[in-house]
């Protein structure tokens, strides 16, 4: 898989995540998109199918954001992201639905 394509990306949300096709593409933009760090963390899982440890941000890391919840993947690097831009509104949010 291609991570620098979004059709290849979407393609692999689609058939490996069960991502809504038309929704896909819009996720694999955002996942192009991430933070350096982030994004090579989100290829090393792509590669190895485990969480680093790293990046960490706000506490979080791939692995610890994994074990909190149950999320698709890729959704793990997308919280992260969240949490790195806007820690205060991603943590609160966290603390509402994942952790309750």
């Amino acid at each position: 898989m291609n991570l620098e394509d979004v059709s290849g990306l979407a393609s692999y949300l689609v058939e490996k995540w069960d991502y809504v096709p038309n929704q896909a593409p819009d996720v694999a933009r955002k996942l192009l998109t991430l933070d350096k760090d982030i994004h090579t963390a989100f290829e090393e899982w792509v590669e190895t199918g485990q969480f680093p440890e790293k990046p960490v941000f706000s506490g979080f890391s791939p692995r610890s954001l994994s074990d909190l919840a149950f999320l698709k993947p890729p959704a793990v690097f997308l919280l992260l992201d969240w949490i790195r831009r806007e820690p205060a509104d991603a943590i609160t949010a966290i603390n509402e639905e994942l952790v309750g």
